[in-house]
């Protein structure tokens, strides 16, 4: 609308202009005649197509413009160029012919007689091509710019997660305080594979690795919030069912297995994970300014996930009872098992009461 507008005044200031010019030519007979003056033909006519016919052409070049509709623009052209200005000339020299047919030479030289012809014959139809020709211009750049925009923001969205985004793009809060179910899960071996194979494979292995967990966490409603090499850290809202993320858990752990077993037979690996249920996480963007915002987690919880991570070995899912006590199913309840840690967590005072779940119910 801006744009659209914005060329209607600019040909209104224009033609308004070019009106005043004609004006101040003819400001003694102006002075004499008075209103009369106005009311002659050739002047009426002036005062029409310079102030009224030329910036409504223009305006409806400008809407042409817009909707790419190539043969109507091309007749708008064509009237507002070259019609429209000798329409202006020959309205106004046929009001004048008595005069011009006695002393046309002294009429021609006349300032306001020559100033209507010089600027409707030669100069608004010269600066017009030039004026729509730029605005074309200027239009074809636009969309040029807003096609890559939109290829921009395509190629970027492959580096965001499908939920941040969509907050992103709603314009709703990225930040969330409150309750938050998590998942950590940490490749066993990853070391010792990078050691044995090269770089690109290494980054094969990764790549695939988080395609595969990421369609598994998506799954409940699960956000991935980052990889690192060889782990995975997923946060899930509070209201998903614990017995839904303990099946994303499963999923997890058999999908990498058998991927793992079907590219690299040889290699001895197994997927350890830990779960845990905080209700004091700040979900969000860190950094900002000059450097690069990050979309993350926040809160003690996830440095104690992190410990159980760790302390899983030989593809152990080990479940915190905070976790434990919102899972409701009973087959899974009977698969949970009391465990102690092995030492003493790092930096962690009061350790979280872990449970291992086990993939074969206890008798």
């Amino acid at each position: 609308m801006f744009k659209k507008y914005g060329v209607l005044t600019a040909a209104c200031i224009f033609g308004i202009g070019t009106f005043s010019v004609y004006l101040f030519g003819e400001w003694h007979e102006i002075q004499d005649e008075g209103l009369r003056w106005f009311l002659e033909l050739p002047h009426m006519t002036l005062s029409f197509f310079l102030i009224i016919m030329l910036p409504l052409a223009v305006h409806q070049m400008a809407i042409l413009i817009e909707r790419k509709n190539e043969t109507r623009m091309l007749w708008t052209r064509f009237m507002v160029v070259v019609v429209l200005p000798y329409i202006v000339v020959a309205t106004y020299l046929a009001a004048e012919w008595d005069e011009i047919e006695e002393e046309w030479l002294p009429w021609l030289i006349k300032p306001s007689h020559f100033l209507i012809v010089l600027i409707n014959g030669i100069m608004i139809p010269g600066i017009l091509w030039l004026i729509i020709n730029k605005f074309i211009q200027l239009w074809d750049e636009r969309e040029r710019f807003l096609k890559r925009i939109v290829e921009l923001e395509n190629e970027l969205r492959s580096f965001v997660h499908p939920e941040v985004y969509k907050r992103i793009y709603e314009k709703t809060s990225l930040e969330a305080t409150g309750a938050f179910k998590i998942i950590m899960a940490d490749m066993q071996g990853f070391t010792k594979f990078c050691e044995a194979h090269s770089a690109a494979e290494v980054a094969n292995l990764a790549n695939e690795f988080c395609n595969l967990m990421d369609e598994r966490i998506r799954q409940v409603g699960g956000i991935t919030l980052s990889y690192a090499g060889d782990l995975v850290f997923a946060l899930f809202d509070e209201h998903i069912a614990s017995d839904d993320i303990v099946g994303v858990a499963k999923k997890m752990q058999e999908t990498f297995r058998a991927f793992a077993q079907a590219k690299f037979p040889d290699w001895d690996t197994n997927l350890n994970i830990g779960i845990h249920y905080s209700r004091d996480i700040v979900l969000g963007t860190i950094g900002g300014g000059s450097a690069q915002k990050h979309f993350t987690a926040n809160g003690f919880g996830i440095c104690e996930v992190s410990r159980m991570c760790s302390e899983a070995d030989h593809g152990q899912i080990l479940v915190s009872e905070a976790f434990a006590e919102t899972v409701t199913s009973d087959p899974i309840r009977s698969r949970l098992i009391g465990i102690a840690w092995s030492k003493q967590p790092k930096n962690i005072t009061v350790p979280p009461v872990m449970f291992e779940y086990r993939l074969v119910e206890m008798k």
